[in-house]
């Protein structure tokens, strides 16, 4: 095995504990054999290794547990309603509802032309009534001529 290859191992698996056993054994024969390579292992032994070995684990203070939990349900209530909108505005249900709103806006929209243009209808004829008005004081105004219209306009609709 080269240096370059053992300083990997040694900076990487070996202490982790994931060398398989021909990889573990090549790599401390290497160690036993290369000066350089030894000190790099007993350094890394050293500074990385031995200081964790003595920390003993220590139970967390229910406390911090509890704090920790009302963080992430604070942080989650806070996005709650912003996720929930942005759900439901990308579920199929807002999509068919939105379809259904609009088709129905559609009909009501067809629905209403048809009716305005029957009152249309009825506008015309109050019109029509009127310009009859018109002609009869256009004829009683003008006593001489009693068949001749005031207007060109009366003469056109009349």
């Amino acid at each position: 095995m080269d240096c370059k290859k053992a300083r990997d191992l040694i900076l990487g698996d070996y202490f982790d504990g994931y060398l398989n056993d021909y990889d573990k054994y090549k790599l401390e024969g290497h160690i036993d054999f290369c000066p350089s390579c030894q000190k790099l292992a007993d350094g890394v032994r050293e500074n990385a290794v031995m200081p964790f070995e003595k920390i003993h684990d220590q139970p967390v203070p229910v406390e911090l547990w509890e704090s920790i939990k009302a963080a992430i349900e604070k942080k989650r209530c806070r996005h709650t309603f912003k996720d929930r909108l942005l759900g439901f505005l990308n579920s199929e249900k807002f999509c068919y509802g939105l379809n259904v709103f609009v088709d129905g806006l559609c009909v009501i929209i067809l629905v209403l032309s048809l009716f305005g243009k029957v009152g249309s209808r009825s506008d015309n004829r109050q019109v029509y009534s009127q310009l009859d008005g018109v002609s009869y004081f256009a004829r009683s105004a003008n006593n001489s001529d009693r068949h001749r219209y005031g207007t060109d306009i009366e003469k056109y609709f009349l």
